[in-house]
């Protein structure tokens, strides 16, 4: 008896062509995870003796010295949206007495100064989402010498006064830590007057987020911006013994994430999905461990830690690569 093998071999063909095309989307599928990294974070070290950028895994793994100041010191770690660079606060050269802005590729190679004003204190950076510009913080062109806020271009070009920013208010502002918004359009900042503020950034549109009491027993030292512009972290407490309290916009629906009565906690930095928080630890002098500081990240969901560094020295100002 003959047997038709036509739909035998129609039906071989069709699983062979299923058999590839899920071969296909299973390669996809093990690709997208292996494709994207970890994010790195930036942080200050003075393990080697000097302080400088060093930058690790977000685990706490492959930690490796970047910038090298030889004779002086780098500070505030900012990444560049796309990651390539990193901005960074240093008093190195022959600006000793000053504070100056460079920035270096993420590997740590082709450091260069790109505020060159060394009669002035320059500090504080933060890139624009599309790495254009810088905003920063700097005394120059005012006298009586007072802090306001600028932006330049990326390769520090052209930089411009904010306006409104602490060039009229009495006791001055002294304003920090400004952030962009990830539209672009607006400057989150810090004020020494206790206010969250934000900005349009020729100045106008001024309105304040949120508002921190300032007592003799209280301070309110940093503040960072969740990715989605949604919440708050900031540092407050009594002195040596500042947490790390997260909120909304408002100040409001307050939650304590990190408090230790053996230390106190500075620098907080969301991670870019939002889901973290990297900070400083700070051993109390009084604990016997005066100087050391080691980098932590706090659960948003559990409140559980992780320590990343501990290096016996100074390990802080953490900073993820950017959310943008």
């Amino acid at each position: 008896m003959g047997v038709n093998l036509a739909p035998m071999l129609s039906c071989l063909v069709a699983m062979l062509v299923l058999v590839v095309a899920c071969g296909d989307d299973a390669d996809d599928l093990s690709d997208d995870p292996g494709d994207v990294e970890a994010p790195q974070i930036a942080f200050v070290s003075d393990r080697d003796g000097y302080t400088r950028i060093y930058a690790m895994d977000d685990d706490g793994s492959n930690q490796r010295a970047l910038s090298d100041p030889e004779y002086g010191s780098d500070t505030y770690p900012t990444w560049s949206p796309d990651g390539a660079s990193i901005a960074f606060v240093s008093y190195r050269d022959q600006h000793h007495s000053n504070a100056e802005i460079y920035v270096m590729d993420a590997d740590g190679e082709n450091e260069r100064n790109i505020t060159t004003a060394p009669d002035s204190d320059d500090t504080y950076p933060a890139w624009s989402p599309d790495g254009r510009s810088i905003v920063f913080v700097s005394d120059r062109g005012v006298e009586p010498r007072q802090t306001g806020v600028y932006v330049m271009r990326a390769d520090g070009e052209d930089a411009k006064r904010v306006p409104g920013v602490g060039d009229a208010d009495t006791p001055p502002e002294w304003p920090t830590w400004p952030v962009w918004s990830r539209d672009g359009a607006s400057i989150f900042l810090r004020t020494g007057l206790g206010d969250v503020l934000v900005m349009d950034l020729d100045g106008t549109n001024r309105r304040r987020l949120a508002s921190f009491e300032r007592l003799n027993r209280y301070t309110f030292r940093w503040f960072a911006v969740s990715p989605d512009e949604q919440g708050l972290a900031i540092v407050e407490g009594d002195y040596e013994r500042e947490g790390i309290t997260v909120m909304d916009m408002r100040g409001e629906s307050r939650r304590v994430v990190v408090s230790d009565p053996l230390a106190y906690h500075d620098a907080p930095a969301w991670s870019p999905d939002g889901r973290r928080i990297a900070y400083t630890s700070v051993y109390a002098a009084n604990f016997g461990r005066p100087r050391r500081a080691d980098i932590h990240v706090v659960d948003l969901e559990d409140l559980s830690v992780t320590r990343l560094t501990d290096s016996r020295d100074y390990d802080g100002m953490p900073a993820w690569e950017s959310a943008f």
